[in-house]
């Protein structure tokens, strides 16, 4: 097998196991959160998670050390990453389905419009507005399955998942 072709091969390998882990992320974690806590249950895996990078580099002789001028950004990361991010998303999980927190989540595009207009004064495109309308049908419509019931408990689980994008995002750009 050539080089080439062997690159090509673990990269689609990479990408399958990246995917199938992100799919079973949300599964798997709201089985979890029927025994255990939220922020715990993310909390291991994130702990157990930085041991396995830690030992990987120190295996193949990488440092650990983090730039004296990069502190700062890397704490502001770690905190809208993984603390609002992951732990935010997690909690919400609580409140709603897997379903609706994870399209609520990645629902980002569509607010990043609505809130560059005002904000940016970007005027949206008649293509902008036919993309909204069909964007927020389609969450309406998944987020409306099972009816609009929404109390409470819901509500917590919406707003958290906004807010765990909202955070996540800021790091992204």
């Amino acid at each position: 097998m050539s080089k080439v072709r062997r690159k090509q091969w673990i990269g689609f390998i990479c990408l399958v196991v990246t995917a199938s882990g992100w799919a079973l992320n949300w599964p798997l974690m709201k089985i979890l959160l029927r025994d255990w806590p939220p922020l715990f249950a993310r909390g291991l895996a994130g702990v157990t998670a930085s041991l396995i990078l830690a030992v990987i580099a120190l295996g193949r002789r990488q440092s650990l050390k983090v730039p004296r001028e990069a502190i700062p950004r890397l704490l502001f990361a770690s905190f809208t990453n993984v603390f609002a991010w992951m732990g935010f998303s997690t909690v919400a999980m609580k409140f709603v389905t897997v379903g609706e927190g994870a399209l609520i989540i990645y629902t980002m595009p569509i607010w990043a419009m609505l809130f560059a207009w005002p904000i940016l004064h970007m005027r949206p495109t008649v293509r902008d507005v036919i993309a909204l309308v069909l964007g927020m049908a389609g969450v309406a419509l998944l987020l409306g399955a099972n009816g609009f019931a929404f109390d409470t408990g819901k509500f917590t689980g919406i707003v958290l998942s906004l807010y765990a994008r909202c955070c996540s995002h800021s790091v992204m750009s």
